[in-house]
């Protein structure tokens, strides 16, 4: 018994300095990163607020950090409310860091510094790798709608059962196109009516030869959502995830959720396991999808 309690005490006086730097690390280590975070980001007219979820850092834009934070918490805590239950919420890691930038300049040195190439078509990025978010503040109304886009990314990435899960890019960005065009009530996400003018445009590409064919978006790269013709691709799976959604009263929707779980999953989900998901063939599902908004009323 004796040599017992030796022995312990040994291995406490010996394992001591190690609890002690691990306890350090623990203090230090946060601290450090924000400050480093403050650094790169320039701490000439930084504003920085803490929230719940969130740590958020503004330079030059109208409102508020903390005006910013509060916008932040309420998305979040809208879309864990509202779907929650239907796609596997499990919750945040860590604490997410936010990034508003009012001038394009700084913006665009920020993500060039960082990635070493340019961002020419997007105003806004989520890095998957560290879940920070990053923006160019444009105006109140838009870039709100940014704000829930990327934040829609970071709560897919971060909250859904599965770290970074491989998701389709039509799917990725066709959702989180979707919800930024959802306005907030009593707590929950409440779904717009289909955008016109972005069915609109739609139509003339389709009417111009342009339209990109559901099995073609369904296999969509990178690439394609930062190339030229970044906006069909957007735009395309925006309107074919609110067909998924909402197109005869709801049909797809318990069908599409059943999908999403697919793709959570470890690996790549391929585009037939959505088709066998609906039940239909990509033809038949994008002849319906073009007569739900009225693009070609005779297929």
């Amino acid at each position: 018994m004796l040599k017992a309690k030796l022995y312990l005490t040994k291995a406490a006086i010996i394992l001591l300095p190690f609890f002690g730097i691990l306890l350090l690390l623990h203090f230090t280590l946060p601290k450090v990163a924000r400050e480093y975070s403050r650094e790169k980001f320039g701490q000439i007219d930084l504003s920085e607020h803490e929230s719940k979820h969130f740590r958020i850092y503004t330079k030059q834009i109208p409102l508020s950090a903390e005006k910013i934070g509060l916008v932040a918490e309420e998305f979040f805590l809208a879309f864990q409310k509202t779907y929650g239950k239907q796609l596997n919420y499990q919750g945040l890691r860590n604490i997410i860091e936010i990034f508003f930038f009012g001038k394009r300049e700084e913006f665009d040195n920020y993500y060039e510094n960082r990635f070493h190439k340019e961002l020419p078509n997007n105003a806004a990025y989520y890095n998957p790798v560290n879940g920070k978010i990053v923006l160019y503040w444009t105006n109140l109304p838009q870039s709100k709608q940014t704000l829930y886009h990327e934040m829609t990314h970071m709560i897919w990435d971060q909250a859904l059962g599965a770290y970074n899960p491989a998701w389709s890019f039509w799917l990725n960005e066709g959702f989180a196109t979707y919800i930024e065009q959802c306005s907030i009530q009593n707590g929950e996400i409440v779904p717009a009516e289909f955008n016109i003018e972005i069915r609109d445009l739609i139509k003339k590409a389709y009417e111009d030869r342009n339209f990109i064919p559901l099995e073609e978006l369904c296999r969509s790269s990178h690439e394609d959502f930062q190339g030229e013709r970044n906006y069909l691709y957007y735009y395309e799976s925006y309107l074919f995830v609110f067909f998924l959604l909402h197109a005869e009263e709801g049909k797809y929707e318990k069908s599409f959720y059943s999908y999403i779980e697919k793709e959570i999953t470890p690996g790549s989900c391929p585009p037939h396991l959505l088709w066998a998901e609906l039940g239909k063939s990509p033809s038949e599902l994008e002849n319906a999808f073009l007569r739900f908004f009225q693009i070609d009323m005779l297929r």
